[in-house]
C-alpha cells in the first residue's frame, strides 16, 4: 500500500497524484489518499485542480470535521472494493447473532470495524443540504483569500518570516530575531498566546525549525482578526527580546 497525502500536517502539501498512481498501479501497489484536509478542495472550480487525479486512487479518506466545521466526528472512507472493505471487517461473521446470510438487509455493520456505527453521516447530510455546493465552495474559497491575507501580511512584517510555501490554508512562519535562539522564542511566543487567551493557533516544526502554525478554518475569522495576530506575535515577541514579563 502507497499512502498519497493531499496534506502535510504542518504545511498542508499537495502530492502528485497521477505521477504517483501510475506507479503504483504499474507494480500492483494499493493507492490511498489521505484527502482529510485537501479533499474539500473539490468543492471549488478555482481549487479543485489540486485534486487532480484522485479517481485513480484505491481508497480516500476525508474529515468533514476539519476545514468544513462538522462536529466530532465525521469522517468519510471511500473504496472502490467492496470485497477488501469487507473481508478488512470479517471479525463480525463470528457474531452469529448480529449479521444473517439469510436476509436480505443491507447491514452497514459488516463492514466498520466495530460492526456498528453512529449516524455520523447524518450530521454531513443536513449541513449540505442546507448549505449547499456552491454555499461550501464560498466557505473554502473565502478561507483560501484570507490565508493570502496573513501571507501577506508576514511578508510585510519586518520581523516575520514565512517558513514554508503555502498551498492551502496552513500559514506557518516565525519570528525572527539575531539574538536569541530562535526555537525557544517561537515556542514562548505561542505559549504568551495560549495564556493570553486571545488567538489559538499551534506550534509545529519543519526540519529542526520550530514554527507557529495558523490555520484558517473557522467562518468567523476576518481579516480584522488575522491583523490582530500577526500584533499579538510582533508584540510578544518584542517583549520577550526585551526581557519584559508576560502581563495577562
Amino acid at each position: 500500500m502507497h499512502y498519497c497525502y493531499f496534506r502535510n500536517h504542518s504545511k498542508r502539501c499537495f502530492d502528485p497524484l497521477k505521477e504517483i498512481a501510475n506507479i503504483a498501479h504499474d507494480n500492483n501497489i494499493w493507492l490511498h489518499v489521505d484527502a482529510a484536509w485537501g479533499g474539500s478542495s473539490l468543492f471549488s472550480k478555482r481549487f479543485r485542480k489540486l485534486m487532480d487525479g484522485v479517481e485513480l486512487a484505491d481508497s480516500v479518506c476525508w474529515d468533514a470535521h476539519k476545514m468544513m466545521g462538522m462536529p466530532l466526528i465525521c469522517s468519510v472512507f471511500l473504496t472502490k472494493s467492496k470485497d477488501i472493505l469487507r473481508a478488512v471487517c470479517a471479525h463480525g461473521d463470528a457474531a452469529h447473532y448480529l449479521f444473517h446470510e439469510d436476509t436480505k438487509d443491507i447491514d452497514l455493520g459488516r463492514y466498520s470495524l466495530q460492526c456498528g456505527r453512529r449516524n455520523d453521516s447524518l450530521k454531513l447530510w443536513i449541513a449540505w443540504r442546507e448549505i449547499g455546493d456552491a454555499g461550501w465552495a464560498k466557505m473554502v474559497e473565502r478561507y483560501c483569500d484570507l490565508s493570502d491575507y496573513l501571507e501577506a501580511l508576514v511578508a510585510e512584517s519586518e520581523h516575520l518570516t514565512m517558513m514554508s510555501e503555502r498551498r492551502w490554508t496552513n500559514v506557518c512562519f516565525r519570528f525572527e530575531s539575531e539574538n536569541l535562539d530562535l526555537n525557544e522564542l517561537n515556542t514562548e511566543i505561542r505559549n504568551r498566546l495560549m495564556r493570553e487567551g486571545v488567538h489559538l493557533v499551534s506550534r509545529s516544526n519543519i526540519g529542526d525549525d520550530v514554527v507557529i502554525r495558523a490555520v484558517v478554518a473557522n467562518p468567523l475569522i476576518d481579516e480584522s482578526v488575522l491583523e490582530s495576530l500577526v500584533s499579538a506575535v510582533e508584540r510578544h515577541g518584542q517583549e520577550i527580546i526585551r526581557e519584559i514579563p508576560a502581563r495577562y
